[in-house]
């Protein structure tokens, strides 16, 4: 998400806004399709397979972007991660509010993750001064919920979106949520790892592994006769689930992340894409308002709703190019680029 600092102002990497703007994609097509996906579509079909890796990769590939971002930071002060981080609640709320058919409206999600880890970034961005602890950070993420999976709530969407309290609102931040802290911090850092450290062999490496292990999981499931992964429902039961993240879930988020990020970095800079990455904040938050409007304008039967769901993804491109060359300063990247006095 947004990552933006005044050193990325300085001198943009176009290869980030352009991951960005994959990303984005990937948020809007997952959720379009959710919303509008016919309702006799097969959860086992190619196609669904394909929603379900991109929607599985969108909110990695987000907060590892974030990671980057704040890695690279220059100059942030506690008045700057304050105001922003309370920018990204408040962005949070319009979103539930804009989709009240997904979300309470207090619900945490990847926003409030997003502001939770700018207001703990003084501490865990100190980790890449201790490479060993960093790698050993990660892979304790990743295999935590194997001893944790039991306190992470249950898989269920009504359960995870439900805040009636103050103790459940933090609850679903810190364990319980959509995306709560843990052990969601784990692809910032390795977004601050990629910043430090944008390429290395040993990626390679680890790509293989995860694409291996993958595979293990895949031959599991058509064994069993389990499903590997879900695309309109991540929290059912299926190797892979998103609500909770399993372990299987995020060995695969980040041998995909690690993917894109070598397929992109230093090699892809299309420079149409770039509008799109420059402002995945406000098209993050207002792909939500058609969603929330139009949620059941349409027979969900209808297959045509496959090239409705193409349309609103794509759409965003040309949108976001003219947004931002007639209308740049009304952006909540410009919000959130406000100079803050130390």
């Amino acid at each position: 998400m947004q990552g933006t600092t005044e050193h990325e102002q300085q001198g943009r990497n176009a290869s980030i806004d352009v991951l960005r703007a994959v990303a984005i994609l990937f948020m809007v097509l997952v959720h379009a399709a959710a919303t509008w996906m016919p309702d006799n579509a097969s959860r086992t079909s190619p196609l669904a397979y394909f929603v379900a890796g991109i929607g599985g990769l969108a909110a990695p590939m987000f907060v590892v972007l974030f990671g980057w971002g704040i890695a690279a930071s220059k100059g942030l002060n506690a008045k700057k991660i304050i105001y922003r981080a309370g920018l990204l609640a408040v962005c949070q709320i319009l979103v539930n509010i804009s989709a009240p058919h997904l979300f309470d409206m207090w619900t945490p999600g990847v926003l409030t993750l997003f502001s939770l880890l700018y207001l703990t970034s003084p501490w865990w961005t100190q980790t890449a001064h201790y490479p060993r602890a960093e790698k050993l950070a990660i892979a304790s993420l990743i295999l935590l919920p194997f001893v944790m999976y039991d306190f992470m709530g249950p898989s269920s969407w009504n359960a995870r979106i439900e805040t009636t309290s103050l103790s459940m609102f933090v609850q679903h931040l810190l364990l319980t949520g959509q995306y709560p802290i843990l052990p969601w911090i784990l692809f910032a850092l390795l977004g601050a790892h990629l910043y430090h450290h944008p390429t290395s062999s040993s990626y390679r490496m680890i790509v293989v592994g995860g694409l291996l292990c993958c595979v293990a999981t895949l031959v599991y499931s058509i064994v069993s006769t389990r499903p590997w992964a879900l695309a309109t429902d991540p929290t059912g039961n299926a190797i892979l689930t998103f609500f909770p993240a399993s372990s299987t879930f995020l060995l695969a988020a980040s041998t995909g992340t690690l993917i894109l990020w070598m397929a992109i970095y230093e090699r892809i800079k299309t420079r149409h894409m770039v509008p799109l990455g420059n402002m995945s904040l406000t098209v993050y938050v207002g792909h939500f308002i058609p969603i929330g409007l139009f949620h059941d304008w349409v027979d969900a039967s209808d297959p045509i709703h496959y090239g409705l769901i193409l349309i609103y993804t794509f759409v965003w491109i040309p949108v976001a190019y003219w947004w931002q060359r007639y209308a740049q300063s009304w952006t909540l990247e410009t919000i959130m680029r406000k100079r803050i006095s130390s």
